[in-house]
């Protein structure tokens, strides 16, 4: 599809401002992701926002942070197609004393939040190297394709 002709899984089009294409470039630039997987307040996701069952949150994969802002992949335990499925396996089980871990399948959306620093929940684990790397590849196809949409709950008090 041209330009803009890519729509967002929930079938409308990912927003094409300066900001979304700013948030855009910089995970297109990343070397590599952060990979830490951890529970975020639902507050401040716009995914899984009008649910059929209200979370108080939900995974999401930490792609970068910087400080006050973090870019993450929000996920879902329902199954989607179109999402990067990341289950056990691909998140090493830390020990009990360290975090909670992965309770179950996730579903990572086509798309890349901010959120605020303190909206960071319980840690779950961390990717491993491999998984990373395919979440990365995963992100750059989905970038190249316009497929990736960006998303921010409070625009006016988080800027990229």
């Amino acid at each position: 599809m041209g330009k803009g002709g890519a729509k967002h899984m929930y079938g409308r089009r990912p927003r094409q401002d300066s900001r979304t294409q700013g948030i855009l470039d910089e995970v297109e630039h990343l070397e590599t992701i952060r990979g830490r997987c951890s529970l975020v307040d639902q507050e401040v996701l716009v995914f899984g926002y009008s649910a059929k069952i209200p979370r108080d949150n939900r995974p999401a994969v930490i792609l970068k942070a910087d400080g006050r802002r973090i870019l993450v992949v929000p996920g879902t335990s329902s199954r989607q197609s179109d999402c990067f499925l990341l289950n056990r396996g691909h998140c090493p089980q830390p020990r009990a004393s360290q975090a909670l871990g992965l309770a179950r399948e996730t579903y990572l959306a086509s798309i890349i939040e901010v959120i605020p620093s303190d909206a960071l929940g319980s840690w779950l684990c961390d990717l491993n190297d491999l998984t990373r790397q395919r979440l990365f590849n995963w992100l750059q196809k989905r970038i190249s394709g316009e497929q990736l949409a960006v998303d921010q709950r409070r625009s006016d008090v988080f800027r990229a």
